[in-house]
């Protein structure tokens, strides 16, 4: 067995500047900042050009014809290192290509890292099925306490190797930016994001503050070059209805949303669903913007206190903060204060809590405790 950490991205991440998803930007700013950098290696489908400076390794699905996407990928990942297996395996967000693997070996230290609702997810829905998972696992990660509480639900007795971990970012600016009149959403193009309704906030506020402009960054999925649901135009034609001061840029490399966010005084991000812990959250809280969002899911903990938080995100409720915010400058740079000092999620803090996991469990894995 090598003393390498081996990470497994779900068959849709593609690890690439071009077209990343959340989960491989998390996977890359969790990797730069890791003590055990140079002993991880990053497994996922084949890319162009994938992030530069980190050990990542291409593999092709086998099998795929019968065992379907995933657990192809995670066959293609097993005959890749079953003659030289990692110390340990962090499996991202597919409990299938985790008990696939389980299948595989009884002896292979595994991982699961989970960023959405475990209690939706096929293998994982039922109680028993995730104290099952629990009991196999060296560690399930949850990217928030919410995502922890829907894996414990149900289960009568409490494994103590589920463990919250926050996603961090690096903030790349010393001080707070300036801020222009710009209001953002970033995200994707989706129901749930709550895009719809914040067009419909924007269309009813913005005529009233002339001098502000709103931009719209996404699309359904990482990479897509247009609109192709019914939603998606739908929510593009009205937002392009509103005027030369609203902008739908699509889909945009991670940069250029940054970017956005450093110049945006307003951000806006009106889940609908129980988000476990959006990124885009996460990222507008370290650019310093006044965030409104929601109170749905993961966002409650993160956003409480640095942002306004809706318990009824829709286009009334979201346009009468936004009409506050733009009418009262000192609120405004209040909030924006807010989120810049009170920010506890910076990729040091977070990846240094998953290195002393991480420590402890390449001492040599243990089963785990459980409670009551």
């Amino acid at each position: 067995m090598s003393d390498q950490i081996a990470v497994l991205l779900p068959f849709p991440e593609r690890f690439s500047p071009r077209n990343a998803g959340a989960i491989s930007l998390c996977v890359r700013d969790a990797t730069r900042a890791s003590r055990y950098r140079n002993r991880i290696a990053i497994y996922g489908k084949p890319v162009e050009e994938p992030f530069a400076g980190f050990d990542y390794r291409p593999i092709q699905p086998r099998g795929r014809w019968l065992l379907g996407r995933n657990r192809g990928l995670a066959e293609g990942f097993w005959h890749a290192i079953r003659n030289d297996p990692p110390a340990m395996v962090e499996v991202h967000n597919r409990p299938r290509m985790f008990f696939h693997l389980a299948m595989r070996s009884s002896a292979l230290p595994l991982a699961l890292h989970l960023h959405n609702d475990p209690t939706k997810m096929d293998a994982l829905r039922s109680p028993a099925q995730r104290m099952a998972l629990a009991r196999r696992a060296v560690a399930v990660y949850c990217v928030s306490d919410y995502i922890r509480a829907r894996f414990l639900d149900g289960l009568d007795i409490r494994p103590d190797n589920v463990h919250v971990l926050h996603n961090g970012i690096e903030r790349p600016w010393p001080v707070l930016p300036e801020k222009e009149k710009l209001i953002v959403f970033a995200g994707r193009i989706i129901p749930e994001k709550g895009a719809r309704e914040f067009v419909e906030a924007v269309a009813a506020v913005l005529p009233r503050h002339p001098g502000w402009q709103a931009v719209m960054v996404g699309a359904q999925r990482p990479g897509q070059a247009g609109p192709v649901s019914e939603y998606e135009k739908t929510v593009y034609e009205r937002f392009s209805g509103i005027g030369p001061a609203a902008r739908f840029l699509g889909y945009q490399p991670h940069e250029v949303v940054m970017d956005l966010y450093a110049r945006a005084a307003i951000a806006i991000l009106p889940s609908i669903w129980d988000d476990p812990f959006p990124r885009a959250a996460v990222e507008a809280l370290a650019a310093g913007c006044a965030l409104i969002t929601s109170e749905r899911g993961g966002l409650a903990e993160m956003c409480r206190g640095r942002s306004i938080t809706l318990a009824d995100p829709n286009g009334d409720t979201i346009a009468r903060e936004l009409d506050r915010l733009l009418s009262d400058e000192s609120a405004l740079t209040e909030l924006q204060r807010r989120a810049w000092e009170d920010f506890p999620f910076g990729i040091g803090a977070q990846t240094a809590r998953q290195d002393g996991l991480r420590d402890a469990l390449l001492q040599g894995p243990t089963a785990p405790a459980l409670t009551a």
